[in-house]
């Protein structure tokens, strides 16, 4: 099997899981607040992470500025880009986070022409155009229903699509600077473990933690743990591999099928609707995405 092939498989299994991810996401939020399920999660993947470092010290190596970015890149992938996407998803739905995800790839792709000089055609620019109207169907269809909750929410997970992107592209940097995957998965989740934790017990006290912990109900306790092994250290540690391989544009393009996951169980295990507003945004999208994918298909 070739470098390219098993990246591409890395990449597939964590969009496979981040796209499960997003039903679980909304499914536990049921049960716990936003807040307290990321401190949870991240106390759980900042613990692993950890473990897994000391076990592997032999990974962390110069240069010395390795663990400071790493922690850095973590700290701005996942308590600042996640806050906001766990605090948006409470108000909105699944399927709504899994259509404006699909803008993802695009603006991986303008941000790889910025940062890294990577050649952006004209279907590509056009492409990006129309995906980015479809997006903003949906992202302001709540105001169709009067529904300004949801209409905060889809906003605060359009901020978490620019936030993400911009760790992917730091991510890219630091691979491309010989930071080892594992490295950088590991750090940034156990940065972020130790942020989020030292935080909430800072402003109200370790003793909340525990109690948020023993009244938690079993299933609940099983979302945050998926978010914690599977979403969290593995699926980190799988993009992070195939990143290191393929270009960032390439990268970028499995965030299509994340929906190929997500949306089925948003409806059958959540029992969310599809609204005429979600299906129009999702046609303009699709339209979007194969205009700016047409030149790759030749």
């Amino acid at each position: 099997m070739s470098r390219r092939t098993r990246a591409y498989l890395f990449i597939l299994a964590a969009t496979a899981i981040w796209g499960v991810a997003v039903v679980v996401i909304k499914f536990t939020l049921g049960g716990i607040s936003p807040i307290d399920f990321l401190v949870y999660r991240f106390t759980i993947s900042g613990l692993l992470s950890g473990l897994f470092l000391i076990a592997s010290h032999k990974h962390i190596r110069k240069p010395a500025w390795t663990v400071p970015r790493a922690a850095l890149h973590g700290i701005l992938a996942f308590p600042i880009a996640l806050t906001a996407l766990f605090i948006g998803l409470d108000s909105s739905t699944a399927l709504e986070l899994s259509l404006i995800s699909t803008l993802g790839p695009l603006m991986v792709l303008i941000g790889g022409a910025l940062f890294f000089k990577e050649h952006v055609t004209k279907h590509e620019k056009l492409g990006a155009a129309v995906a980015f109207s479809g997006t903003l169907i949906t992202v302001l269809s709540p105001i169709l229903y009067g529904s300004e909750g949801r209409l905060t929410g889809n906003l605060l997970i359009f901020a978490f699509l620019f936030l993400d992107t911009s760790q992917v592209l730091v991510a890219k940097r630091l691979l491309r600077s010989k930071v080892h995957p594992f490295v950088l998965a590991n750090i940034g989740l156990l940065a972020s473990g130790l942020l989020y934790l030292g935080a909430y017990s800072a402003l109200f006290g370790f003793g909340t933690f525990l109690d948020v912990l023993v009244a938690l109900e079993p299933q609940y306790h099983f979302g945050v743990w998926y978010m914690a092994i599977f979403a969290g250290v593995l699926a980190n540690i799988f993009f992070l591999r195939g990143a290191r391989t393929i270009e960032i544009g390439e990268v970028g393009l499995f965030a299509y099928l994340g929906p190929l996951f997500s949306v089925p169980l948003a409806v059958l295990w959540l029992g969310e609707q599809v609204t005429l507003p979600f299906v129009l945004g999702a046609a303009i999208i699709t339209a979007g995405v194969f205009i700016a994918e047409k030149r790759r298909s030749r």
